[in-house]
């Protein structure tokens, strides 16, 4: 009988659409909640696929920009020389290509909420154009003759240390400053594991509905395995395995088998564990004394002196390995 838990005995929590109850991330509810009454500038730090994106949408939605549009940008997805016209927009004429004026992400935004994502990726001749833009509230399409007043709010995102970047002359420290008025700090999965209990119900859930596969119930084991992995990808790397296994698999139990070889090594025992290395290393040191035994044509005592041991400690082992009768000589 298959030892599992339903679903359904978890009550799934949360706010905007966040998922979770632990400490953090209630920090991270009463932080949205305060910067959706004001302006304020924010940066938003975490490992990928820790959710900054949604935290962005979170506050914007909360905020009264939420009727204006919410416009995302991932700086680190766009070739150094289209940077410019992305951000700014262009006039017609401005470069070969341009047949006609193309307004920029800022104004696209406007009286919304830009999302300058993965922001330690722009470039360093374009962090002083957005530095003159946070300065100014003002823009200038590329091509153009003119500037173009801006009323957006700024949150950025980033998943590295922009203090380094600054030591390595990647990243202006006065752009630094101008963005880090309010930081937000998103901590890893691995940090927050009480969260699993109530986003893999979530997901398993959203993705049943999808793909018209029912699953009601987790294997005990496969939650253990679930809870103790590292999660390097985070959310996104427990959201795309689940996705796979509803698509995949057959319900209403998520099993154990269903999850890759990887977390199966995580239930094993210290003892299983330091049985499997025994065994390897018997399976090895029986190798080395066959192919010795081969090499010397069943000659005990080169095979002994090939192997650096002494003759008797070779008979001794070929008794532990039953190797007694091989290569006679």
């Amino acid at each position: 009988m298959v030892n599992k838990i339903s679903f359904s005995k978890y009550k799934i929590s949360g706010k905007y659409g966040i998922i979770g109850k632990s400490v953090l991330l209630k920090n991270i509810y009463n932080k949205i909640d305060k910067l959706a009454k004001n302006e304020a500038t924010v940066i938003i730090t975490g490992p990928t696929g820790s959710g900054k994106e949604l935290v962005a949408q979170a506050i914007h939605q909360q905020s009264k920009r939420r009727c204006k549009p919410f416009v995302a940008l991932n700086c680190g997805g766009i070739p150094n020389d289209l940077f410019e016209s992305e951000l700014f927009g262009y006039e017609k004429g401005a470069f070969t290509s341009a047949w006609d004026s193309k307004p920029g992400k800022f104004e696209l935004a406007q009286g919304g909420t830009i999302f300058l994502d993965e922001i330690g990726n722009l470039p360093l001749s374009l962090q002083a154009k957005l530095l003159r833009v946070l300065q100014e509230k003002e823009i200038e399409r590329l091509g153009g003759i003119g500037t173009k007043t801006i009323n957006v709010r700024i949150i950025a995102a980033t998943n590295v240390d922009l203090k380094k970047e600054i030591q390595n002359g990647n990243f202006r420290e006065d752009l630094y400053h101008r963005l880090n008025v309010v930081p937000i700090n998103l901590p890893a999965l691995h940090i927050r594991k009480e969260d699993l209990e109530l986003l893999i119900p979530f997901f398993i859930k959203k993705f049943s509905k999808e793909y018209r596969n029912s699953f009601k119930y987790i294997e005990c084991r496969a939650l253990e395995a679930l809870k103790k992995h590292t999660w390097p990808g985070n959310i996104r790397e427990l959201k795309h395995l689940l996705e796979r296994i509803v698509a995949l698999e057959a319900g209403p139990i998520l099993k154990y088998e269903y999850l890759p070889i990887e977390f199966h090594a995580l239930l094993q025992s210290k003892s299983q564990k330091e049985s499997t290395l025994t065994n390897m290393i018997e399976n090895f040191t029986m190798r080395l004394i066959t192919d010795a035994l081969k090499s010397y044509d069943g000659n005990r005592s080169k095979a002994a002196q090939f192997l650096g041991i002494k003759r008797s400690t070779l008979l001794y082992k070929m008794k532990q390995y039953d190797l007694e009768n091989a290569y006679i000589n």
